[in-house]
């Protein structure tokens, strides 16, 4: 997606390249702040039960970038159309670059609480 809109001459590409890059960085940090609360989730199990807060977290991490995935397909597959709205679906992912800000806020969270607490 961010190949298609970095070239175009319309207003809404810059903001759609911008955002694009900033989401980018943002799923950089995602991953990184991932990697341990994949590590530390099935420690947190009880008897067997594949079910806690870290898993929680991780679930709404996954419906989130799924979210994003779609919205970028639908981006990339529709920008052609007479009836795309490029300022909207722009919009829209400056919203999820906010959304995943937070949710890094909300990850370093997860990772300290995990550090400092433990199992």
């Amino acid at each position: 997606a961010f190949k298609i809109f970095s070239l175009g001459k319309r207003p809404y590409h810059r903001l759609f390249s911008d955002v694009c890059q900033d989401i980018n960085a943002q799923l950089d940090t995602l991953n990184l702040l991932i990697q341990p609360l994949l590590e530390a989730a099935p420690k947190y199990d009880f008897e067997g039960v594949e079910g806690n807060g870290i898993r929680s977290v991780l679930g709404v991490v996954d419906c989130i970038l799924k979210e994003l995935i779609s919205h970028l397909q639908y981006c990339t597959d529709k920008h052609n159309s007479f009836f795309f709205n490029g300022t909207n679906c722009a919009a829209k992912l400056a919203r999820f670059c906010a959304l995943l800000s937070r949710l890094g806020k909300l990850l370093d969270i997860a990772t300290l609480m995990h550090q400092h607490l433990g199992p």
